[in-house]
């Protein structure tokens, strides 16, 4: 029960940090106008240049920190096989991690919050979440009461934001 209840928790949060409308909810990196850096990359299909485009996106500074965050489908289909100009594959696959990938160095999560054709790279340490109540966890039994099942519910009061958009690009694929 709590695990489930967690888990619950996990994905609205993660919902909120991508997606997040900033009404009644976390400000996500993905709202419109949140970040200022952004840009395009091929519509056909991802090429080496278009990766390095993005990662000269960010400031050197946030280079250390700096993420991928991409939908699943962008990433096997089209990141995990490109080749550098030499002919190197840019992710290096962990055979003792095989979930763990590093895209040229820099770590990649993999999230289906991320909007599709969209890549997400910069410092995620930037973005700020913050409880401003704990997690509460309730129950109750009324609601099914000829059947004698009780209904729990997990609640927390949270908001989070960008707080250096300089931190952040954001390319999605191009329309033309």
């Amino acid at each position: 029960l709590v695990n489930r209840l967690a888990n619950k928790i996990e994905l609205a949060i993660d919902a909120a940090i991508l997606t997040g409308t900033g009404t009644n909810q976390a400000t996500g990196i993905l709202k419109s106008g949140e970040i200022d850096n952004t840009g395009t990359f091929t519509k056909a299909a991802m090429k080496y240049k278009d990766l390095m485009a993005i990662i000269a996106a960010i400031p050197t500074q946030y280079l250390a920190g700096a993420s991928f965050v991409m939908p699943r489908a962008l990433f096997f289909k089209e990141v995990i096989g490109m080749e550098d100009t030499a002919g190197n594959r840019v992710v290096v696959l962990d055979p003792q991690a095989p979930a763990k990938f590093n895209v040229i160095g820099y770590p990649v999560i993999i999230d289906d919050n991320c909007t599709a054709d969209t890549v997400i790279f910069g410092d995620l340490k930037e973005y700020k979440f913050n409880f401003a109540k704990p997690i509460e966890v309730t129950a109750d039994n009324s609601v099914a009461f000829r059947t004698g099942s009780t209904v729990y519910r997990a609640m927390c009061l949270a908001d989070g934001k960008v707080a250096d958009k300089n931190a952040f690009a954001v390319f999605t694929r191009s329309s033309t």
